[in-house]
């Protein structure tokens, strides 16, 4: 089974989320919306298999809000 943990790190407010999806498609929804929003998402190896955790770093409120 793969790992659907996604850690989300906001710099600008110092808050770190973590959370679990409950299948593939989800997450890979979640993922493509993020990354969408310019986001940066990492978690993966080269050989591209995911690590423990997806970690998805925001640097400023801006570039969530500008997307909601």
């Amino acid at each position: 089974m793969s790992n659907l943990t996604m850690i989300i790190y906001s710099e600008y407010d110092g808050v770190e989320s973590t959370v679990v999806w409950r299948n593939e498609e989800q997450f890979q929804q979640v993922k493509k919306f993020l990354q969408g929003l310019g986001l940066h998402v990492s978690g993966a190896t080269s050989e591209g298999e995911r690590t423990r955790a997806t970690f998805v770093y925001m640097k400023n409120r801006a570039t969530v809000q500008s997307h909601v």
